[in-house]
């Protein structure tokens, strides 16, 4: 069993208020899901949406996170290193079960706030999502070896958000931009990476007033 980690409340919290000042709808979840709660919350709410190419879907995670023989997992409620199979979710299913469905939405950010967040970046995940035909962009909290500290990338990343909209000359919205910022904010030991996959400028931020 993995420790708890106590800041995830906050984490979510965090994130909540910053998507919904970016005029998300923000669906509430379960914190700390179990690994078929974290299943149950990506099926039928992501039917029921029927999301198309107009829309836009942002997935954040904020938890435990661990590569085991070169596949990414979060490790929800219950997770137990000697049956990853079974208590553990690979991240990279949890993004075909978003690009793969009938009802899919035309852009999709994944936000991994966890530990070897990176991991999950590799050709064979790139080259799914670019046959989904959704644009799509993945921000890690870390690299494929690297360590995430509880609650230091969402204040980060709300930080760099609220620059982003607070109207500073020069200041971008772009999620390269928002990349950078929270990697100038962090520790080099804790820089995010990101990947994208997109036939057009992926710019789900640039609008904020």
């Amino acid at each position: 069993m993995l420790r708890d980690l106590p800041r995830v409340d906050d984490d979510l919290a965090r994130m909540r208020r910053a998507f919904t000042a970016l005029d998300y709808a923000v669906v509430d979840t379960r914190p700390n899901p179990s690994v078929a709660e974290l299943r149950a919350m990506l099926g039928a709410p992501l039917d029921e949406a029927r999301l198309g190419q107009a829309d836009a879907l942002v997935l954040y995670f904020s938890g435990h996170g661990l590569v085991v023989g070169g596949d990414h997992y979060l490790c929800p409620r219950g997770f137990a290193r000697d049956d990853v199979g079974s208590t553990g979710l690979k991240t990279s299913e949890l993004i075909e079960q978003v690009v793969r469905r009938k009802w899919r939405p035309g852009r999709f950010w994944l936000i991994l706030d966890c530990c070897q967040a990176g991991g999950v970046i590799e050709d064979g995940l790139l080259a799914t999502m670019a046959v989904a035909g959704a644009d799509a962009f993945v921000l890690a909290a870390s690299g494929s070896w690297g360590q995430s500290q509880d609650g230091t990338f969402s204040r980060a990343f709300c930080a760099a958000v609220r620059r982003m909209g607070s109207g500073e000359r020069g200041v971008r919205g772009t999620l390269d931009s928002i990349t950078q910022d929270i990697n100038r904010r962090c520790s080099p030991a804790l820089r995010a990476v990101q990947a994208t996959v997109c036939s057009a400028r992926f710019d789900l931020l640039d609008d904020v007033p």
